[in-house]
C-alpha cells in the first residue's frame, strides 16, 4: 500500500467520519475533557471497511439474547466483550484513525452556544487531515460525515465560515475543499468506528481506563491530546 498523501497521479479525496465523546458544555457536572474521534480513508489507496463493521455487528448479535441485540456499536453502551469484538474488527480496517482531545474551558463562539466546542475543535482537526493526506496536492477534497446531532443550517454556516477562515486555522495555501454531510449513526458503520476512537481516548483521560485505547492506539495516525 502506498503511503497516505503520496502522489498517485490523482487529487486526493479523503472520506472522514466523525463522532464525539464528552459533553459540549462546561457546566460543573459535565466532563472535564472533550474528544473528537474520526476515521480517514484516502479513496485512492484505502478500501472501504463498512462491510467489515456490519459483519462484526451481525456476528456479535448472534452471541446475544434477542432482547439484547444492538442496531449499532456504541462505546458508551457496549459491554467489555462487545467492545473487544468490535475493536478486533476495527484493527482489520484499512481506514486510519485520528483524534483530538482537549481539556475544556468555557468557549467563546460565533455560534451562540449551539455546540460551539464541537465545531471549534472540528475547525482545528481539518488542517491536521490536510497536512497528512494533501500536503503534496492543492486541489484535493475532504468529505466529512457527521451524525445528525446538528441543525443543517448550523453545518452550512460552519462550512461558509471555515472556507472564509473565520477560525484562523486554514493552511496557506488551503489544500482541500471541504464538504459536510450527515447520517444517522445506525446507518453509518464508520461513524460507529469514530465513536469508538473518541470513546476510548475519552475514557483514557476522563477515567484513567486505558483498556480500549491501548488496543487502538497503533492505528491512530493523527493525534492531539493533553498528553501531546
Amino acid at each position: 500500500m502506498k503511503e497516505a498523501g503520496s502522489d498517485t497521479g490523482r487529487a486526493p479525496c479523503i472520506e472522514v467520519h466523525m463522532d464525539e465523546s464528552g459533553n459540549w458544555n462546561s457546566s460543573d457536572r459535565s466532563s472535564k475533557y472533550f474528544t473528537l474521534g474520526f476515521t480517514c480513508r484516502d479513496t485512492r489507496i484505502h478500501m472501504d471497511g463498512s462491510s467489515k463493521v456490519k459483519h462484526a455487528l451481525k456476528n456479535t448479535n448472534k452471541t446475544k439474547k434477542p432482547n439484547k441485540k444492538s442496531n449499532e456499536f456504541k462505546f458508551s453502551d457496549d459491554d467489555v466483550k462487545t467492545r473487544n469484538r468490535f475493536i478486533d474488527a476495527m484493527l482489520e480496517l484499512d481506514e486510519d484513525f485520528g483524534v483530538m482531545c482537549i481539556e475544556k474551558t468555557q468557549p467563546k463562539s460565533i455560534y451562540g452556544g449551539i455546540a460551539p466546542l464541537y465545531l471549534e475543535v472540528l475547525a482545528k482537526v481539518i488542517p491536521m487531515i490536510e497536512e497528512r493526506y494533501c500536503k503534496n496536492n492543492t486541489n484535493g477534497t475532504i468529505q466529512i460525515t457527521l451524525d445528525r446531532s446538528f441543525n443543517r443550517k448550523v453545518i452550512e454556516k460552519f462550512e461558509r465560515d471555515y472556507s472564509e477562515d473565520v477560525y484562523k486555522t486554514r493552511p496557506d495555501p488551503c489544500r482541500c475543499a471541504v464538504s459536510i454531510r450527515q447520517e444517522y449513526s445506525e446507518a453509518s458503520p464508520m461513524i460507529q468506528a469514530a465513536d469508538y476512537v473518541a470513546g476510548s481516548v475519552q475514557s483514557a483521560f476522563e477515567n484513567a481506563d486505558l483498556r480500549a485505547y491501548d488496543r487502538l492506539k497503533a492505528k491512530i495516525r493523527i493525534s492531539r491530546t493533553p498528553a501531546g
